[in-house]
Formats: structure tokens, sequence, C-alpha cells
């Protein structure tokens, strides 16, 4: 009564005596107030009862009030009633066994329960009263024993077998036959009984007088005891209870079961164990066991059924015929008194029989009197090794083998045959061909040949009416019935119809299978071909590859002739060098190591500050090209056209002739093969040469030196320039490895500090940059917006912020003093005091309705705002130091402001340090305890939060928690974590900062939090997750309830991101190039904006916005946002969309709205909890959303469905004439690029390499020069400007220009929007494109989503965002990107930004370096160093951005002062300073001084005030104030447009009218004055675009310009 091992379960007494209500249930039978439970099943419950009359205790078995309850109860009731009358009748198959150590009832077989009574008072409630068994449930004992003695196993065994042999000859089958439906009679015996009859079956019917075996084929019985047949679902007799018997036997002898699946799918595996009979002996019980119980158990577990013991069989068996009960105490001292006695007599009547239980019986029960020793042994004579692996492979019935007569001898025999069959040699394996051809579809055959018009006829005269009258007509016989007459034409016709039917049939059937064998043949026929050509084209490609490779050996065999006759042409040469080198022996033998010279020779050498590790290590004979590749360069060197290149060759072979030197080792060697030439002694050098790092620089330096002095002025100029490049390229490997030992010792060092760096990634990461200026973010209940103010100082004015709320005040979330301390007033800030509109009051209910800036007290230059629910943070970046600060205030319970909550005074003070009214709060009783004691508590001033030596890039609030981002991509996180969205995989609050347990080798980039979830992107671009995992948030599935720890997002094609958001129930991401946004969660209000509103497990693709080029997304609590190339596109509940729609937006789409439209490109937006926020260019905010707690910043508080933009008050003291309606400000000295759209010349000009562009104010570009490589957006030369005609690919109009940049052979333009496009040579990836294909149409860059700046060198682009970084992109030569030393000699097809933490607003780039301007005026160079044209002090090459800080001023160094512009030429770069002052370093006669020039110079060969600079490739122009042109540098193309070409120093170049302009490129120049365009130099292919061209090739005087563009403009 129970599944398999189930333990009884007692309810509480009360609940059973309510529950069971058995107190009066009948009159004759009566229970307890509390009825003892007996056991409890699926569908009933036994207690105990007695009679009223005889005190007799019965079980009264209750069942529940079901349908299946009722139906077991009937069904039990049938099989008690069948089971019940004429015993001896139904043992009459089973004559001569009897049944001992039992009681039996009248009526009733003495091995089944006995039914007394049966009470049924409802259908559905049925109670039986059936015989008490006071010993409780078999499997109870065996629990309580372990295991049985295999005696007493016996005996049961025999019980249960008369039970069941019972049951079948009634016709009945249990069913369910196990250790829990066997009751024990009595605690001190093992009589059984067999119960619960709920789902055994009974037969219908006799034969012969006897029952019918019952047969069935339903699924019924425990998962353990489960015969194959009927889990094969097959039909099943009473022969699935003699397999559950076997199962019990096994169970009760060794105590465990014997088919039980492990795993997760433990139910399958323990089915596939019993249909496959995956049975083992084994174990401590089976050692001690007899044969006999193995081969009983085995045959009653039979898989066929057939070949399984019937009951009568069983009971005839041998090992159950030798059953005997369980001995009481008293027994079994008696029996252990006689064992001795006993012994003797088996011992003289020859002992027991092989396999008898009865030894065994006695063995266990006199095993206190005998040795362990001897009972051990006697077991295991009995059974021979082995003998259970046979008899499961043998696989036989028994009555082929019979028994076991004498074990011993069987077992010699079958070792004798075992050796025999290993004396056999293994069976040979016989290949199965494969069939040659798939069998094809066969015709069909024995088709009767009938046309289907008889068929027909007869067919429709038998279903008609004359079928009947033939019948009735039918003719009569004598002897037959008129009847039966009419029967056999009736079959007659029907046996026609039948066969009509099958003609008809088969005949379909033959023509649509034949139909089907055309088509069949054709596919194979074709196949067959496809075959034949893929088997043709196979052998074609073996015949090209054998050719190809005998041209190979061809082509080789002939190398080796010539390489033979080159080798004989060098002997000969080495014939002639021989006297040479006889002569240079005498000259160096005096360097010949011996004893005399040994201090000398190992003496160290010092040159030109350089020490060499010893003088013999630098008489190595090593070339150029080996010490590069020993310093990690090719390993072969680079294919040429030509085998060798004289000039350098020469040079090369010069230095190692000048390197050379005789060693004390080398004597022997040179004077027995004098004939040795320097190459051969070089090449056995190189194969034994192996230097260590110092020896590598020792000898980088000597050549180096070498070179050095082999630079004469008076030698061939080609030469000396070859030169020049070997020490340039020395001189990079040397600056490189510097480099390198640098970054090593920062590395050991920052180990020292922080532990070991991630290793393994990837070299075009994303960098981890400073926080880009967050100006917006909306939380809960408030906003906060980053103004950038003007703050007066004693040196002037200088930039800062200010940081404008409004919103709630509740948790102290506008940073108010608390009332009653002293100067609790809100302060005014920098921007002004409170508004009289403003709606601040004190108390939780209090909020601001328009924007009032907070008084932050000592936080300054704030450069990210983030919102939390209940409280704000700040990012503080305060000049000259390294990394940002943390600043929060509001809530502070649960650890949301990252600091524990004081609970005494001094911790007050430790807490409030850094505030201004610091004195006044910890004087304020009151106010000090309402912050030590429990409860709520706040902070009205900001606190500053420590992380050790880390230091902070970015932040981002959460509901209730924080995250922060390191610049080493480490991740901290405080505040309440109950969801595990704090990422240290716990579920608890934390109350200080916490290091996120990200995976290891793996640092973030931007961080992102939520309200039950966060998410971080890694610099390699991939998405990791935590914290909630409910709507499919995270990303992970379904199957991701949760995650504690950051779990990588996996994306199909896997591709890189660039951008992360979190929204309260949904995610967003967009790829790295910006055309697609992935989004996925909670998919309710449309916020996934896929079209529907079912959640989304994985991320998925908003259709609506593939292409767009998305820079940011915003996520709210119901929408979501998008900055698509400035405008705002949105979707989700209506409310906050901004659409002014009822309905929600399920799909994304642009938010067309005037307000904004007017206000120009927007660069920001925040999605709060029920509002929005955007920022436009010019420092306009719009907002819409509830407006519930003043979160929208207006004077009133109702909802807006459209963008209205908020007001700042006007301020009486402000100095500038910016808009009052802008709530934010810029540094006046950066104008927005709007206003310098407006306020820029009619005209701007641009110079390249070999063409020129001019921008008009209407933002039309025109285009002219050489066009090879399409720069000119042709591909012919254009000798007169041509209007460029590029259309934006997503709004299909014309793209209207801001700025264009040209290079070499490339060209770069921004557009109004910002949007940068390229076009011309692509070699280099100077394009950043992610390709090397030249092309001739302007081609967004989609990697940059906007650019304030840009500027073109001759191979690679630099580009300056709003947000003041830089990012590069080309050739990595001599480190011009500013990358590291890691890309010294690789390129970039996509821009990658510049590790540089100043901000910066001005970039130049050359040829081979680049200048860079910060917003404080620092300057910044990188690239090549030669000439001293990066202005450090020095000639090295410099691979990141290094600032300049010293500048020369009468030959002694000073500090800088602060640039303005910059400009680079191929070999000087000029700079010009605050004070119209001119700075050039450099090239000599490039900045007319007679040496080079490798700091800052002032120029004074100009007169009057210098207002702007430009440099060409070898020559520079600047204009002053009073309208002068004056030019410097090379004029060998008349690029000066002096007059003649001759090389000049600062000349004023010959101009009518006041200049407005000036260009420089490669080899000409170009001017504007009074809205002329002037060009002169190098007028070929067509550069300068010439009204009346001159006659020579050069231009040396300036000429007027064809000027389409004054035709068009009018």
């Amino acid at each position: 009564m129970g599944n398999v091992f189930n333990n009884v379960f007692e309810p509480q007494c009360g609940q059973r005596a309510r529950d069971c209500q058995l107190s009066d249930c009948c009159d004759r039978y009566e229970t307890d107030l509390f009825p003892q439970k007996l056991g409890e099943g699926q569908f009933s419950s036994a207690y105990v009862c007695w009679n009223k009359n005889s005190a007799e205790r019965f079980a009264l078995k209750v069942f529940v009030a079901a349908t299946e309850g009722a139906d077991h109860a009937a069904n039990e009731i049938r099989v008690l009633h069948a089971l019940g009358p004429e015993l001896g009748v139904a043992l009459s198959g089973l004559a001569g066994l009897t049944f001992s150590h039992s009681r039996s009832v009248q009526g009733q077989h003495p091995r089944i329960i006995h039914l007394v009574d049966v009470y049924i008072e409802d259908p559905r409630s049925t109670r039986l009263v059936l015989e008490l068994c006071e010993g409780g449930q078999l499997f109870d004992r065996l629990v309580s024993l372990g295991r049985f003695e295999e005696p007493n196993a016996a005996y049961v065994v025999q019980e249960i077998l008369e039970a069941v042999a019972y049951m079948h000859n009634r016709g009945i089958m249990h069913r369910d036959l196990k250790p829990e439906n066997i009751l024990m009679v009595s605690p001190d015996s093992d009589d059984i009984k067999v119960c619960d009859f709920g789902i055994a079956k009974m037969a219908v019917g006799k034969i012969s007088g006897r029952c019918r075996p019952p047969r069935a084929n339903s699924f019924k019985g425990s998962d353990f005891y489960l015969a194959p047949e009927m889990i094969r679902q097959e039909e099943y007799g009473p022969e699935i209870d003699l397999w559950a018997l076997g199962v019990t036997c096994y169970s009760l002898i060794s105590g465990c079961l014997p088919f039980v699946g492990d795993g997760p799918d433990g139910l399958r595996g323990t089915y596939r164990k019993i249909v496959n009979r995956d049975i083992h002996f084994e174990g401590e019980a089976w050692e001690d066991a007899s044969p006999l119980v193995v081969e009983f158990i085995l045959q009653l577990l039979c898989l066929h059924p057939h070949q399984r013991l019937t009951a009568a069989q069983a009971l005839a068996h041998d090992w159950v015929k030798c059953a005997c009960p369980r001995q009481s105490q008293q027994e079994s001292d008696e029996e252990s008194d006689e064992s001795d006695l006993a012994q003797d007599e088996l011992e003289d009547e020859g002992g027991p029989p092989p396999g008898c239980i009865w030894q065994l019986r006695n063995l266990s029960s006199s095993c206190k009197a005998m040795s362990q020793r001897k009972a051990v042994y006697a077991a295991r004579f009995l059974r021979p090794p082995g003998w259970t692996k046979r008899l499961l492979l043998r696989e036989k019935p028994r009555e082929l083998t019979g028994p076991f007569e004498n074990p011993v001898r069987r077992w010699v025999r079958l070792r004798e045959k075992a050796r025999q069959f290993s004396e056999l040699p293994p069976p040979r394996r016989v290949p199965v061909p494969k069939p040659s051809r798939k069998s094809l579809l066969q015709a069909v055959e024995g088709v009767p040949r009938v046309h289907e018009q008889a068929l027909q006829r007869r067919l429709d005269f038998l279903l008609s009416e004359d079928a009947v009258k033939q019948q009735l007509a039918a003719p009569l016989r004598y002897g037959l019935s008129p009847y039966f007459v009419e029967f056999q034409c009736w079959s007659r016709q029907l046996r026609d119809l039948r066969r009509i039917y099958r003609a008809q049939y088969l005949q379909k059937l033959a023509e649509v299978t034949e139909i089907e064998r055309v088509k069949e043949a054709e596919l194979y026929k074709k196949e067959q071909e496809i075959r034949k050509e893929r088997r043709e084209a196979h052998l074609q490609r073996i015949g090209e590859d054998m050719k190809r490779r005998a041209i190979l050996r061809d082509r080789k065999r002939i190398e080796s002739k010539v390489n033979e006759a080159i080798q004989m042409a060098r002997v000969s040469k080495m014939k002639r060098q021989r006297i040479f080198w006889l002569r240079r022996m005498e000259t160096l033998s005096k360097l010949v190591v011996s004893s005399e010279n040994l201090e000398e020779a190992f003496a160290p050498e010092v040159h030109m500050g350089v020490t060499a590790s010893s003088g013999v290590l630098l008489s190595r004979n090593v070339s150029i090209p080996y010490l590069l590749r020993q310093f990690g360069g090719s390993k072969t060197d680079p294919p040429q056209k030509n085998r060798r290149i004289p000039g350098i060759d020469n040079i090369q072979r010069e230095v190692l002739q000048m390197s050379y030197e005789i060693l004390g080792e080398d004597e022997e060697r040179f004077e027995s093969a004098p004939e040795a030439s320097w190459q051969t002694r070089a090449q056995q050098l190189y194969s034994d040469s192996i230097f260590d790092r110092e020896q590598k620089m020792a000898l980088l330096n000597q050549k180096i030196r070498i070179l050095q002095d082999m630079q004469e002025p008076a030698a061939d100029p080609s030469q000396q320039t070859i030169r020049q490049k070997l020490i340039d390229e020395l001189m990079i490997v040397k600056a490189a490895e510097e480099e390198k030992e640098k970054a090593q010792r920062r590395k050991e060092l920052s180990d020292a500090l922080r532990g070991k760096d991630p290793k393994g990634l990837d070299l075009y990461e994303m960098s981890i940059a400073f926080a880009e200026p967050s100006r917006l973010s909306a939380g809960f209940y408030q906003s906060l917006v980053l103004s950038n103010e003007v703050e007066e100082a004693g040196d002037g004015e200088r930039p800062s912020s200010c940081v404008y709320s409004f919103g709630s005040n509740r948790n102290s979330l506008q940073a108010v003093c608390r009332p009653g301390v002293p100067g609790n007033a809100p302060s005014a800030g920098r921007a002004g005091g409170p508004s009289p509109s403003a709606a601040r009051r004190d108390g939780e209910g209090a909020f601001v309705a328009e924007p009032t800036a907070l008084d932050l007290e000592n936080v300054v230059n704030v450069v990210q705002v983030s919102c939390g629910g209940n409280h704000s943070c700040v990012l503080e970046k305060r000049p000259g130091e390294e990394g940002g600060q943390v600043w929060t205030w509001g809530l502070g319970n649960g650890g949301r402001l990252g600091v524990k909550r004081p609970r005494k005074a001094s911790e007050v003070q430790a807490l409030l340090k850094n505030s201004k009214n610091f004195d006044a709060l910890l004087a304020d009783k009151a106010y000090v305890q309402w912050l030590t004691s429990d409860g709520k508590w706040s902070l009205h001033t900001p606190v500053k939060l420590q992380f050790g030596t880390d230091r902070i890039a970015s932040i981002s609030a959460g509901t209730d928690y924080t995250l922060a981002l390191t610049e080493n991509g480490a991740i901290y996180a405080w505040g309440i974590g109950s969801y595990g969205n704090l990422g240290t995989g716990l579920i608890c609050d934390q109350w200080t900062p916490a290091l996120v347990q990200m995976p290891e080798n793996v640092r973030c980039c931007q961080v992102a939090a939520g309200t039950k979830h966060s998410m971080a992107l890694t610099t390699a671009g991939e998405m990791f997750s935590w914290g909630h995992g409910g709507h499919g948030r995270l990303g992970h599935g379904p199957a991701c309830e949760a995650a504690l720890r950051p779990t990588r997002i996996q994306v199909e094609k896997d591709p890189r991101f660039k951008f992360v958001a979190v929204g309260e129930a949904h995610s967003a991401c967009i790829d790295a190039l910006g055309s697609s946004v992935w989004c996925w969660g909670a998919g309710s209000f449309g916020r996934c904006g896929h079209g529907e509103e079912a959640d989304n497990m994985y991320p998925k693709q908003v259709s609506s916005m593939i292409g767009k080029s998305c820079s940011q997304v915003a996520l709210g609590v119901c929408h979501s946002l998008a900055l698509v190339r400035g405008s705002v596109w949105s979707w989700g509940g209506f409310l906050y969309t901004g659409h002014g729609e009822n309905d929600d937006i399920e799909t994304a789409r642009v938010l067309e709205d005037e307000t904004l439209g007017h206000s120009g490109r927007i660069v920001e937006v925040a999605a709060g909890r029920f509002h929005s926020l955007a920022l436009s260019a010019t420092g306009e905010v719009f907002s819409w959303g509830s407006g519930s707690l003043g979160r929208l910043g207006h004077p009133h508080l109702e909802a807006q469905t459209v963008p209205l933009q908020i007001f700042k008050r006007d301020s009486r003291d402000a100095r500038d004439a910016r808009d009052s309606k802008a709530l934010i400000g810029w540094v006046p000295a950066e104008r927005s690029l709007q206003e310098e759209a407006v306020c820029r010349a009619e005209l701007q000009l641009a110079c390249g390499g070999m063409h020129s562009a001019a921008v008009s104010s209407d933002g039309s570009c025109w285009l002219w020069g050489h066009g090879e490589y399409g720069q000119n957006a042709s591909n012919d030369d254009l000798w007169k400007p041509s209007l460029l005609s590029a259309i934006d690919p997503i709004s299909r109009s014309k793209i209207k220009v801001l700025r264009v940049a040209l290079g070499m052979e490339h060209s770069l333009l921004i557009s109004t929007t910002l949007e940068l496009y390229s076009w011309g040579r692509n070699h280099r990836g100077q394009l950043g494109l992610g390709t090397t294909t030249d092309t001739s149409e302007p081609t967004f860059v989609a990697a940059l989503s906007k650019a304030s700046a840009v500027a073109a060198g001759e191979d690679h682009s630099a580009a300056i965002t709003p947000g003041g970084e830089v990012y590069t992109w080309g050739n990595a030569e001599c480190g011009k990107l500013g990358h590291g030393s890691s890309m010294i000699r690789s390129a970039m097809s996509f821009p990658k930004q510049i590790n540089l933490e100043a901000r910066v607003r001005k970039v130049s780039c050359g040829p081979t370096h680049t200048a860079l301007i910060g917003n404080n005026g620092e300057l910044f160079t990188c690239g090549a160093g030669w000439f001293g044209r990066l202005g450090h002090g020095d000639m090295d090459n410099q691979y990141s951005p290094k600032q300049v800080d010293k500048v020369l001023v009468e030959e002694s160094l000073k500090e800088c002062p602060r640039f303005l512009e910059v400009t680079c030429g191929s070999f000087h770069t000029c700079a010009l300073c605050e004070g119209s002052r001119l700075w050039v370093f450099g090239r000599d006669y490039l900045v007319c001084e007679a040496d080079h020039i490798n700091s800052p110079l002032l120029f004074k060969h100009i007169e009057g005030e210098i207002v702007s600079v430009v440099a060409g490739a070898n020559h520079t122009l600047c204009i002053t104030r009073q309208g002068r042109l004056w030019g410097w540098g090379d004029n060998s193309k008349g690029q000066l447009g002096i007059g003649s070409a001759e090389k000049a120093t600062a000349t004023v170049v010959p101009f009518k009218g006041q200049l407005q302009a000036v260009s420089c490129g490669y080899a000409h120049s170009m001017a504007i004055t009074n809205g002329e365009v002037w060009a002169w130099g190098l007028q070929s292919g067509g550069r300068l675009a010439l009204k009346s061209p001159v006659n020579t090739k050069v231009c040396l005087v300036p000429q007027r310009v064809l000027a389409p563009w004054k035709e068009s403009r009018k």
C-alpha cells in the first residue's frame, strides 16, 4: 500500500479524526477517537478497528472519495470474493502442496488476506473490513533486517508462490506484487498474506472446466517490478507476477533492487536495464549465496515469458523445497547445541548433496559455534569460480542442461572447453560491400489485363438494381432453399465486386508507380551525371596539380643550376678579395686575443654614452638584417623584385666589414682555411650565435655609431639618404625595445600593487577611456543635467561645471541641508539662485518643478551624472589628478550610498568631513542622533567613496544599487543585492564597494545598472549580464531564472557590440558598427520594438532599426529611446515615447516633432521610470512623459505626450551673449559646431597631395585635381572644379558639407549632421571603412558615429568627437597613430580611440607624425622623431601621444604656453599659442635655422601679429593681422609664390587685397582675398584649376582660380 519504498506518513491526530470520521462508520465495528494508522497508499488508508461484540481486532481500509479510488475498491471486492470459497477446488492443480506454519480461515486461502465485511455508503466512499496482520509489511521487515538469511528468504518466497499459484488457478493475476503489498502475519513469524488487489486482473470464461489465463496490455504496476513485456507495450499474462517475484527474491537476499537506473534520467535507465536484463550478482550478500538461488532468480527473470517458470514449477524447484521458517531464540539455542552432532551425522552419511540449501541453513544457524574461516570456506566450495557469469551467458532452458549434480566436474569441463576455444584462431572479418546503387522503385506486378471500361460496366451492373433482380431470378435446384440460392448468387456478385475494386486499385497503382519510376529514373540519371562531372572535375584538378608540381620541379632544377653558376662567380670574386683579407689580418693582428692583451681585449668600450659589454662582444660578425631578426623581425628578408639593391647592399656590406674583428677563437679557423670569406664566416656565426638583451642592445648601438660616423657632408646624397633610412630603422627598433622595457617595468609595478593583469586580450580591442561627459540622467523621481559654466578666477575665466536638478526631494535627492542647520537655505550655486516659482519645500513630499543648480559643496569639475531610485551619483575629475572620484547622496539604507551607517559621533565626523557645513552639522545633536539611530536615514551632503588604488572611469546607478568601472576594466558594486544584481555571487546587500566576480582575463569598458539586473560590455565587444532573469531580461533563455555572477550572453554569429543599456525588465545593445539595435526581455507595452508584446528570451534585432547608424540607447520601465544621427527614435508606452498618440508604439519610429526639429541635432537622450529627456547640440534640454513630482522640469505638473523644452531662468550676471533658454552651457573657448557653421567664412579651402577642394557657405563642396584613386570623387583628372554630389544613404538627400580634409591621395569630410565620410585611396585602411579597397564615392564611416574635427595625412587619418576623444586609423608606421609600440609596423582599417586622458579640440596630421591640442592648451605629438619634428628635445620616435612640456627660449628650456593651433609638415611642426606667438621645431631649412630644432623655438622672422599658420610638405605660410602673407621653406615648385623657384627664408608674398584664408598642399598653395581664390605652385594633374593656365609646369606667382560656386550661388 504505497509507492516503492515509501515511508509511512503520520498526519496530526486532530486532522486525521476530522478527515476520516471513522467513529460512526458502522454499527458492529468501531475505532478510537484517534485511530491507529496502519498504512497509506495512493487511493486508500488502513486503520485498526475491532468488533463491538467480540472485541476482535481487524483492519479497516478506507478508499478516497474519487473515481479512481472507487474503481480500485470495486475491483478489490470482486477479486477477494472470487478468491474466497472452494479452497480445495482452487488447489486442485497443485496436488501434494501443503501450507505449513500457518492458520487458515474457512473458505479463504491462508496466504491471501481475508475479506470480513464491506460498507458502501456512497459509490465513491467504500470501506473494507479485512483480516488484521500484526507483523506489518514485508518491506518494513526487510528494511529493519537489512536482508534475509537464505533459508528464511526461501520460506517467504515459498509462501508467496503458494498464494500466486492459487490466484493463477483462479484466473487472476495480481499485477502489483512487491514487498509493500505482502503483509507479515505476526512480528515473530515469517508467515505472509498477499493484499492490495486494486489493479488485479480477472479472466473471463473457462477452458475445460478450468479458469482461462488472464491477458491484458495496459500499463499497470510499480516501476521497479515491471516485466519487460509490459514496458515493451506487448500483451502479457500471469508471467508478470513471476517476474515481480524474482525481483522480490533478489531484494530479500541482497537487500537492494536489481534494476535501478542512475543519472538524471533514472526511470528511463531503469526501464532500459529491465528490458536488457542488466543484472549483476555482486557484493557481500552474493559471496555467501548458493548457486541454486542464483539459478532460481535467473529462471524467474527470463526475458521471454514462455521460458519463465510458472508458479507450480517454481514451487517444485530445489531451492524452494529446502525452505525453512525463521526460528525463535529458544529453538536457535537448542539447534546451536546440537550443531556438532548434526554435522557429524551428515559427514557419516556421505555429506549433503551439492547445492543443498540445508547445509547453508546449518552453517548460518551455527555460525557462532563454528569458526568464521570454516563457514566461508564451506560457502565458497559450493559456488565454483565464474559460475554466475557462465550462467548469465548460457541463456538456455533448464530442461536441456539439467541440475548441477557435480559442480566441480562441470567447472573442470568448462575450463577445458574455454582453453580449446582460446587456441582457435580468431574469425576472419569479411568486408560487406556497399550497394553499387540504391534500389529504385519497382513496377507493380500482377495487374489484371482487363480494360477499364469493361470493369466499369461490370461495376455499374453490380451496384444497380439489376444485380438484385439477378439474385431473385436465380434458378432453383433440388435440395436447395430459395434463400440459399439467393445467398450463393449474392456471394458471387460480392466476390466479383472485390475483384473489380482490386483490379481498379492495381491499375491505378501501376499508373502512379510508372510516373514515379520515370521521375526517379530521371533523378538518378541526373545524379549520375553530376557525379560524373564531379569525378571529371576532381581528375582535372589532380591533373592540374600534377602539372603544377612538374613545373615547380623544373623551376627548382633550373634555379639550382642558376645558383651553382652564381656560386661559381662568387668563388672567383673571393679569390680577388683574398689579398685584401691578408692585409686586413696584418693590420688587425694586434687584436688577436692572447695572454699579453687579454685585459685589453675584454675591456669595456664606451662610445657616445653607450657602454658595450666587452670588446669581444662588439667584434661579433653580425649583419644589420640578422640583428633586426634578433629583435623579433621577419625570419627572412622581404621579397624584392630584383635579387639585390646595390645601394643598400653595398652600405650594409661596408658596415659589416667595419664591424668585423679577428677573435682568438677564430684564429685557428682563419689560418687553416684562409680562403673563407667574411660572408661564409657570418653564416657560420649566425648558426651558433645566441645573444641576450644586453648583447643585442650593444650590437645595435655599434651599428648606429658606425652608420653615424659614415655620414659625411661631402658624401653622395643618395648614399647619405640610404644610410639615414638605415639609422632610422635601427632607431625605431631601439625605441621599441626601450618602450617594451618600460612597459615591462610598469607591468611589474602594477602586478606588485594589484596583482596580475589579464592576458590574451585582442590587439584591436576597445579601449577603456575616461568617462565621456554624460550630461543627462533620468531616475525614478528626479533628473540631473550637467552644464558647463564659466567661473571667475584670479588669472581670468576658466571652465567649470554645474549640476542642475529637478524632481522629487524625497530622501534628500536635491542635496538640501537639514532644516535648523545654519546656512541651510538652498544655495544658488554657480548658475544663480533658486527660481522664485520653484516649488522647493522641505520634507519627504517636497519637489523642485524647475531646474535648479545643486550646491554640491566641494565637488567640482563633474564629468558624469547618474540617478538611481532614491540616490544620485556624480563622477568628478579634477585637473592634475589621475582617475575620477565618486560622490553620492540620498537614501542610505541597504548600502545605496556605498558607506556604512554611522553608529557614533566619531563615525559621523569621519563621514561628513568634506561637508561645507561640517561644524554646524556636528553641533546639531538631533541631526547626529537621527543619523546614528535605527530606521530610515539619508545624507543631505555628497560623500566621497574610497576605492583604494583603483581609478574610476565611469558610473551607472540602478534603482537601489550602483556600479563603477575602473580604468583597468574591473567593476565595483554596492547597494541592495536581493536579486543577485551586484554580481558578487551572493544574494545580500553590500554596504561598501565590492568587486564584481567577472571571468578571468575579461576587462570591461562599459557598465549598465537597472532595477533587478545589470550588464557589462568588455573590451572585446562581448556582453555579460547577471541578476534576476524573469521575462528573459538576461538574454540567457527561458531556463535561466537568475544569475549570481556575470555570464556571457551568447548571440548567433557572435557579433561584437559597442553599447549596452538596461531597463526595468528589458535590455538592449548596439553592435560595433552601430548598424543594428538588439532588444530582449519583457515585451509588454511593445517596449522591445519587435511589433508584438511577447517576451523575448534571447537578444533579437529590432527590424525597424537595421542600418540606422545608432549611437545610444536608453531604456525606461516600459519604453525605449535610441539616438540615430542626431534624431530620436522611440517605442513602447505611448505616454513616454513623445509621439503624442493614445496607443502604445510597438515598433521603433523616429520622433518627428517641430520642437526637436528646430533645436538642431540631438546629441544625448535619457530614459527615466516614467519620463524621457533629450539634449541638443546647442544646449537645449527637452522632456516628456509623466509630470508628477516635477520630474519634467516644468512649473506645471501635467503629463506631456510630446517633447517640451525646459527653460532656464535668466541670469542677471550672465556675461556672455548665449541664449538664456539653453540649459546647457559650453566652454567659451569652444563654440558649438552649428554656431561655427553660421559664423564661418563664405568659402573654405583645402589642399591635398595632388588635388584641392573648396566648401561654400551653403554646404556644397567643389573638387578638382588628380583622380587616379578617386580622391576627387571621379577616376579622371579634373582641370576645373566639379560639384560633389554625395547622397546620404539613409535620408536619400544631398550631403551638406561642414568641413573637408585632404590627404596625399584620399579625402575626408564632415557633414552638417556631424557624420564622417571618406573616399580615395585605401591601401593602408586610411578611409576607416574596414577594408583596403579604393572608392571614388563618399562613404559613411559607420564605426565613428559623430565627429567634430578631422585631419588627413599621407596614409593615415584622425578625427575628434564632440566629447573631445581622438580616433586614428590607417598606416601605423613609426607610431603616428598613437596606439603604442605594439602597432609600429601594422595598419588599422577601423577608427580606434587613442588612450589619452585629456580632451582634445585640434588635430593635425603630417606624413609620418600627428599633433594634438587639448582643451587646456596642451600640445601632444607622436610618430617619427627624425629632425626633432616632435618637439620633445630628442629625435626618438613616440608611439603614444606625449605632451610637449618645454620650449626653447634664449637657449634655455622653459614651461610651455597654452597653444591654440598646430599644423604639421613633412619634417617640421608649427604651433600658435596665446599672444599670437609662433613656435616651430623640426628640420633646419624648414624652420629657418642652421641646425635641426628638437624643442619648440620662438619664430622671430615675421613682422606683425600672426593670426593663422599652415604647413605644406616642405614649406609654410602664415597670415598676419595686417593681412599680409608670409612664406618660407622649399620653393622648388614655386609653392611660395614669390616669383622664383629658389629656396627662401621668411618672405612676404605679394598680394592685392585683404587675405582671409590660406591652405598648403604637397607642392602647391591657395589663398582667398576679397572673395577671390588664388593658387600657385605645381599645376600637374589640374590641382590649381587656373582661369588662365600658364605654359610652364609650375606657376611661380598667384593666379586666379575658376569659381563655379559663384555662378551656382547666383
